[in-house]
């Protein structure tokens, strides 16, 4: 699978791609990913999206903080 990085995205595109990235409940780069997909007219790719909600994280309790001398 290959990886892109792309620059100089004007703040037009940028604002469009945020609001669109909210409205499916998605981070802008997987809107991007999309939205590429739809336009070049390719159907048949299912995309996997992880959340952090998703994992299983046991968060380490809060200790006394230490002074520092």
């Amino acid at each position: 699978m290959a990886s892109y990085e792309i620059r100089n995205v004007p703040d037009k595109i940028s604002l469009a791609l945020e609001r669109v990235a909210a409205e499916r409940d998605l981070s802008p780069d997987q809107a991007a990913l999309e939205l590429i997909a739809e336009r070049l007219g390719i159907t048949d790719i299912e995309f996997e999206y992880y959340s952090l909600e998703d994992l299983e994280i046991a968060w380490p309790e809060e200790s006394e903080p230490v002074a520092v001398p």
